[in-house]
């Protein structure tokens, strides 16, 4: 995630381990081979669903086009208020919420946001090195969950 550090609140993607939905498109059949691929990819298809929600909301409503004006508890509410507006819109028009979204829009970090959320890491110390054995204990477990899975599936197929 661009410019942003691996905290206990803000868990970010394994570097240097496959990531964008884009990169595993590309492989016929690809599958996760260890615990950071997994993590990566169900990180990737969560923030593809997040950014696409924050598209469409940011289309819907213009106020959420620029710098709010307003204190941070009040900017919270809003968001909150829009999304539940969202929702309601939604379930009584029935329309794809997020038709016209490009999946190809989302933000890339850039060479310079890459850089600056090592600098943090190596900042962080001890919060930092708490962080990662947090996000590696949630990958090892979602290997876990995921092999078991792959164990079902093969048995009831076979």
């Amino acid at each position: 995630m661009p410019g942003y550090a691996l905290t206990p609140q803000f868990l970010t993607p394994y570097r240097g381990v496959r990531y964008h939905l884009k990169e595993w498109a590309q492989v016929p059949d690809a599958r996760p081979s260890n615990p950071k691929e997994l993590f990566n990819l169900r990180h990737s298809a969560l923030r593809n669903v997040v950014e696409r929600v924050f598209g469409v909301a940011k289309r819907k409503f213009k106020i959420l086009r620029s710098q709010p004006e307003y204190p941070l508890a009040s900017q919270i509410k809003l968001v909150l208020a829009l999304a539940c507006v969202t929702n309601i819109i939604h379930s009584v028009e029935g329309e794809d919420m997020f038709e016209g979204v490009d999946d190809n829009e989302l933000d890339e970090p850039d060479e310079e946001e890459l850089e600056v959320a090592q600098a943090m890491e190596r900042l962080g110390g001890q919060r930092a090195k708490d962080a990662a054995k947090f996000r590696d204990d949630i990958a090892q477990q979602m290997w876990i969950d995921y092999q078991d899975y792959l164990a079902t599936v093969a048995t009831s197929s076979g």
